[in-house]
Parts: C-alpha cells; structure tokens; sequence
C-alpha cells in the first residue's frame, strides 16, 4: 500500500505503468488490472492512498510498489500480510455471520442486473449473492438459471 499527501490530488495510474509489471510478476502478483482497467487504485475519496498492490510475494510486490512509489511520488508505502485470495478466510457453509465470508451453494432462480452492470443473484432458498463485473462472469449466469452453484463472498 503506497500513500500520497493528503493535500495534493490523487494522480491517475496510467495502465502502461501497471499492465508491464503485472505481466512480469504473474502469478506472483494477482488482480492488479482488469484489461485496461487499473485495479490498485483504490476509490476517489479523501483517503491518503495512492495505490495498493495485491499479491502472495513479497519481493514481487516490492518490486512492482517501488517502482510505482517512485513514479507516482508516493510519500511512503508499507506490505501488509492478508488473507486475500487464500481463501483462508471462508467459513463453513451455512453459517451466516454478520461481516464475515460465507460458502453459499443453492440453485439459482433468478438473475438480474443493476446499472453498473453487476449480477445479482437469487437462490431457491431466497438468498442473495451479487457478481461484480469485473469478475469476468456477469453476463453468462444469465444461462445458468436452474443451475447448482457455489459461490463465497461477504455476510
């Protein structure tokens, strides 16, 4: 996680910049681009974050974050150890925690999707799961109506 000065404004990753190191350091780094979307941004609010980059090694992501500190002037940056992408962090099916990932498998009844073009997905047991489209897998569960499935995300 790379951070700026609170004053100044938030500069726009470029996607040459990222696309490069991503490509170098995969699979050791993971889910920093989108095609030409540039995923290590995080949202425009007042935050002091300039970027922050995923991945299971550390010498990848410090060689990717050095490089990015320094070409976007970052103030300092600090490697966090996470869960992410481990799937450490599910727990069993059916228990549903407030704020915790869950397993949830059902068969789909139902899909629809909002104006940003997110799926959101309704089971037999009438709950509920939302696929982002930056998933990849949006639009094709429109043909898995009927179909048993899988999915883990947050309570």
């Amino acid at each position: 996680m790379a951070y700026r000065p609170e004053n100044e404004d938030r500069p726009a990753i470029e996607p040459n910049d990222v696309s490069a190191w991503d490509d170098t350091t995969r699979p050791f780094t993971f889910l920093n681009m989108y095609g030409e979307q540039v995923l290590i941004e995080p949202p425009h609010g007042p935050d002091p974050v300039l970027f922050g980059v995923r991945g299971d090694s550390p010498y990848h992501v410090l060689a990717m974050g050095n490089y990015l500190a320094s070409m976007y002037n970052a103030i300092g940056w600090i490697i966090y150890l996470t869960n992410q992408g481990t799937e450490e962090h599910r727990s069993r099916n059916g228990e549903f925690i407030p704020y915790r990932n869950i397993d949830l498998m059902g068969i789909i009844t139902n899909v629809a999707f909002n104006d940003k073009g997110h799926a959101l997905i309704t089971f037999d047991h009438n709950r509920k799961a939302l696929a982002y489209r930056h998933l990849g897998i949006s639009k094709e569960l429109m043909n898995c109506i009927g179909c048993f499935a899988q999915v883990w995300g947050w309570y």
